[in-house]
């Protein structure tokens, strides 16, 4: 149940899988500006993370994570995505040279005075033994030894879930504002 990464030699029709033993399901693909490589961003443990694959050698490499990547654009020698996260609504990036870097700041003036509430990743063991993951959430204003009402979030799977993601619609920062601790 998940998608795959198909190339084909078009002179030959041949076709293979690339990187076959990769776990995850890409959602957007693009070749690299010399052909050597394909780029591809896939939900990844609670993110949605950028991968370059060797066409060579099927070999996956993680470039970037940190939170959402949604779109991505691949030039040569660089690629620029948008990443978001559950402190920020998208900003662009580059990265160059292995390095990444941001270009843009959009939303950092309006946000800068807005409580928000910190966020850590956890698991547990499942059902037949599967690694469940989710996120923690403390509210807005949180003080060390003080109780706080949760509010449970269950949505997802298998190809969609609560994760590292501002959302528009279902952002767990919203419940932190109003004093709670978001489990999702």
């Amino acid at each position: 149940d998940r998608y795959r990464i198909m190339v084909r030699d078009l002179p030959t029709g041949a076709s293979f899988e690339l990187a076959p033993d990769w776990d995850r399901s890409p959602s957007a693909i693009a070749f690299s500006g010399d052909g050597k490589s394909i780029y591809a961003n896939a939900q990844d443990m609670g993110e949605k993370t950028l991968w370059r694959f060797e066409l060579g050698t099927g070999k996956a490499h993680r470039l970037a994570g940190d939170g959402t990547i949604g779109s991505f654009d691949v030039s040569s020698g660089s690629v620029v995505f948008a990443r978001d996260n559950l402190r920020s609504p998208s900003e662009l990036f580059i990265i160059e040279g292995g390095e990444t870097r941001q270009l843009t700041d959009f939303s950092g003036p309006q946000l800068k005075n807005v409580a928000m509430g910190e966020y850590q990743r956890f698991s547990f063991e499942g059902a037949h033994g599967d690694t469940v993951h989710g996120y923690v959430m403390k509210p807005a204003v949180y003080e060390e030894g003080r109780k706080y009402p949760i509010a449970f979030l269950v949505h997802g799977g298998p190809q969609g879930s609560f994760g590292d993601h501002w959302h528009y619609r279902w952002n767990p920062q919203t419940y932190a504002g109003q004093g709670f601790a978001p489990v999702f």
